[in-house]
C-alpha cells in the first residue's frame, strides 16, 4: 500500500487541536500513551485533555506526565459511567476545532496527528482515521487471530477509501473529527467510533483514511478477552445500525465480505490457514453472541464498561 497524498499547503494560522484520552485503571500502559500524545503535541497546535480514573496509580501517573504538556487538562473520574460518558465530559471541557481522540492502551506513532489534521484542509472531510497495527510480533494463537482480523479491516479502509474517497467506520483508536460535527454519545452504546463515524456520514460528509497515521494496540491474549472484547463491539455496530439504519454499517455481512478480500486476494495470505479458519469461526461466533445480547437485554450489562485485562499490559 502506499501512503496518502498529504496536502502540500496549510493555513498560516492552524486551527486549535483538542487531542483527546479516556483511561480508567491503566497504569502499566498510560506513561507510554500519553508520552506518544505529548510528543506530537509539539508539532502542532493542541490542547490535551484527559479523562482519568481508576484505583490503582493511574490519575498519578496522568499528573505526573502531564507537566511536561504546555497546554492540559485533567478531568478526574470519580465515578465513571462508561467511556460515552466519559467522551462527552472531555469534549464539553474542550476548545479545539478538531478533536483527535485515542485511548489509554495504545500508542500513536510519530507524525499520525499531524497527518489526521492535514486531511480538515478539505471541507467535505468530516472525520479521519488511520491504520491500526498490533504491538510486538510474538503473538500467541487468540493474538495471531486478532491480528489477521485487523489487517482484514484495515484492507477494507485502503480500498474502500481508494474507490469512494472516505471509510464508513473510522478507528476508535484513532480518530479526528470536527467539533461540530460531534454528537453528544448516548451512554448505552458499546461502539462510540461506530456511533460517531455513522453520525458525521448522516451529515453528508466524509471520512478521510490516512495510512501513515499508525496507531499500535495491544491484542487480548486470552479467548475469553477476545470474545469478551469483540462481541461488545459488533454488538454495539448493531445499536448504531438500528439507530441510523445504516446500510454500510459493520455486520456479520461485511465482515465476511472483509475477510474474502484479504484472505483470498489479498496480503491475508501471509497468516497459515489455520488462523483464517479460526479467525472466520470466531468473527461468526463473537456476531452470534452480540444478537443474543440484542435480543436478550438481561444477557449483558449495558451501562457498565468492562476491562479487557489481557490488553492491559505494557506495550
Amino acid at each position: 500500500m502506499s501512503s496518502n497524498p498529504q496536502p502540500a499547503h496549510r493555513d498560516k494560522e492552524d486551527p486549535l487541536v483538542t487531542i483527546g484520552l479516556v483511561t480508567l485503571n491503566e497504569e502499566k500502559v498510560i506513561a507510554r500513551s500519553l508520552g506518544a500524545l505529548i510528543d506530537e503535541s509539539r508539532h502542532i497546535n493542541s490542547e490535551i485533555v484527559v479523562v482519568a480514573g481508576g484505583t490503582d496509580r493511574t490519575i498519578d501517573i496522568v499528573s505526573d506526565s502531564l507537566l511536561r504538556a504546555k497546554k492540559s487538562k485533567l478531568l478526574l473520574d470519580s465515578t465513571p459511567r462508561g467511556k460515552p460518558a466519559a467522551l462527552n465530559w472531555l469534549v464539553r471541557e474542550s476548545r479545539g476545532e478538531i478533536l483527535v481522540l485515542s485511548d489509554g492502551d495504545v500508542t500513536i506513532r510519530k507524525g499520525s496527528i499531524r497527518g489526521l489534521v492535514d486531511t480538515f484542509s478539505d471541507d467535505g472531510v468530516g472525520c479521519a482515521t488511520g491504520k491500526v497495527i498490533g504491538a510486538g510480533s510474538a503473538y500467541n494463537t487468540v493474538q495471531k487471530i486478532c491480528d489477521a482480523t485487523a489487517e482484514a479491516m484495515d484492507l477494507s479502509r485502503y480500498e474502500q477509501y481508494l474507490r469512494t474517497g472516505s471509510v464508513s467506520l473510522a478507528s476508535g483508536y484513532i480518530i479526528a473529527v470536527r467539533r461540530s460535527l460531534m454528537p453528544i454519545i448516548p451512554e448505552d452504546t458499546n461502539s462510540d467510533d461506530g456511533y460517531i463515524s455513522a453520525y458525521v456520514r448522516s451529515k453528508g460528509f466524509r471520512i478521510a483514511y490516512v495510512e501513515s497515521a499508525i496507531v499500535e494496540i495491544k491484542f487480548p491474549r486470552t479467548l475469553s478477552d477476545y470474545i469478551k472484547q469483540k462481541s461488545r463491539t459488533r454488538y454495539g455496530h448493531l445499536q448504531v445500525r438500528r439507530q441510523f439504519r445504516e446500510e454500510d454499517a459493520r455486520s456479520p455481512l461485511n465482515d465476511l465480505k472483509d475477510f474474502a478480500r484479504n484472505f483470498v486476494g489479498g496480503s491475508g495470505r501471509k497468516h497459515r490457514a489455520y488462523i483464517s479458519v479460526l479467525a472466520l469461526i470466531l468473527t461468526g461466533f463473537v456476531w452470534i453472541v452480540a444478537m443474543l445480547r440484542m435480543r436478550v437485554p438481561w444477557l449483558f450489562r449495558r451501562h457498565v464498561w468492562e476491562a479487557v485485562k489481557s490488553t492491559k499490559v505494557d506495550l
